[in-house]
């Protein structure tokens, strides 16, 4: 039987740009002196850098990155002792729009196949994506929460598991020429290229496929939750609701997943009874830490649909976010799976069954219940395996910091 969502739906796999965009239909290549022009650089070093589009004089001699900004870029290299011939480098566009436009979004998709050739021939170990158009090039057709632009992306090595390489997002080196306001955007980009260059020595992690467990079935539920009863090992939980808020009458929690070691989860259902009363007894126990991302949700539902307080919270990977970092925009879970875990989507599909009509306000129903059950238990058991893993690196973090928790 065929699935409600398709796979590339649920594990956010390539192909999601239309097949109908392709070289030549942006129409750039008509106009410009070095159309198509190829990556150039030895790969000695390698990082490769992605650049927005070719400029008038890359354009001339069919190189990229040999104006001002490409200057400007090897003389911050050279500071960390890299030649930025040795790397390898493209551009996100590889013909130069008219009057070095922005490129759209269209051209951005017709060139992608020719990042993705360079990828996949030079195995790079860092791709730096350069502002906001090399970033919408690198992550834009995996990506579906949102991009926004380079100042929630740049700073972070993100270990993306689709490219199985390190994609190390920064400023584009004119946007630095030109800023000037203090603190100034030059600091931040040579901090920035310095911790790139280190990073070429950190080995790449790779996350194997989390295993899910996932039944409708009482008496399956019950037996995991009567064997998990004595344990005293952080429990990693979620729930998926009808809503944002329980108050209203009709409200329930409609699955529960946990996670006890970031390789797999156990998902389940929550209508009956027994299986709430066991659930709500296991969150009573005072030996196991409880983790949750924003914590007050599952503490808030717990309380009202089960009737229980949670005993012995131990982390929320939502306020540790912002501590950890407190730019805006970062601290959903889908983001920081990705830039944590690089995990780039398992859940555009499912989100907007999610949300309740804005004009119903927190209490409005969403539409979880068109969710066929596989689908939004494994959903469910993904955020569970996600959220463990965050805990697992915040609390490193944390600690590394002196906060012990």
């Amino acid at each position: 039987m065929s699935g409600f969502f398709s796979r590339e739906e649920l594990y956010g796999l390539e192909g999601t740009t239309p097949q109908r965009v392709g070289c030549g239909l942006c129409g750039l290549s008509t106009g410009c002196r070095s159309p198509k022009m190829p990556p150039t650089g030895t790969g000695e070093c390698p990082i490769l850098f992605v650049a927005e589009a070719p400029g008038e004089r890359e354009d001339i001699k069919g190189v990229q990155l040999i104006g001002k900004a490409g200057q400007f870029l090897r003389e911050r290299l050279l500071d960390v002792g890299v030649d930025l011939d040795t790397c390898r480098k493209t551009n996100a566009v590889v013909c130069r729009p008219p009057n070095n436009r922005t490129p759209t979004g269209v051209e951005i998709d017709c060139c992608r196949r020719f990042l993705k050739d360079e990828i996949r021939t030079s195995k790079p170990k860092i791709i730096v994506p350069m502002g906001n158009v090399a970033i919408q090039s690198v992550i834009g057709d995996r990506w579906k929460g949102g991009l926004g632009g380079v100042s929630k992306w740049h700073g972070w090595a993100i270990p993306d598991q689709d490219l199985g390489c390190w994609v190390c997002p920064t400023f584009h080196p004119s946007y630095v020429m030109r800023e000037t306001t203090p603190p100034s955007a030059d600091v931040i980009f040579k901090k920035e290229l310095a911790r790139i260059v280190g990073q070429v020595k950190c080995p790449f992690p790779t996350y194997p496929q989390p295993f899910i467990h996932s039944t409708t079935i009482s008496s399956t539920v019950i037996s995991w939750i009567e064997e998990w009863m004595d344990r005293t090992d952080p429990m990693c939980f979620d729930y998926e609701t009808t809503g944002l808020k329980p108050h209203k009458d009709g409200h329930k929690i409609v699955s529960c997943a946990v996670s006890w070691d970031g390789v797999s989860a156990y998902a389940f259902t929550m209508d009956d009874p027994e299986v709430q009363q066991m659930f709500a007894l296991l969150l009573q126990q005072p030996q196991i830490p409880k983790v949750a991302a924003n914590a007050k949700f599952e503490e808030m539902w717990s309380q009202w649909y089960l009737g229980t307080p949670v005993a012995n919270w131990r982390f929320d990977t939502m306020l540790a976010t912002h501590v950890l970092d407190n730019r805006e925009g970062i601290c959903s879970v889908k983001f920081q799976a990705y830039v944590q875990l690089g995990i780039a989507d398992y859940a555009s599909k499912i989100k907007p069954y999610l949300e309740a009509p804005k004009e119903e306000g927190a209490n409005g129903f969403n539409r979880i219940l068109e969710i066929p059950t596989p689908e939004l238990l494994h959903y469910n058991g993904m955020d569970a395996v996600v959220e463990w893993g965050l805990w697992n690196r915040f609390n490193r973090a944390l600690n590394e910091m002196g906060i012990k928790k």
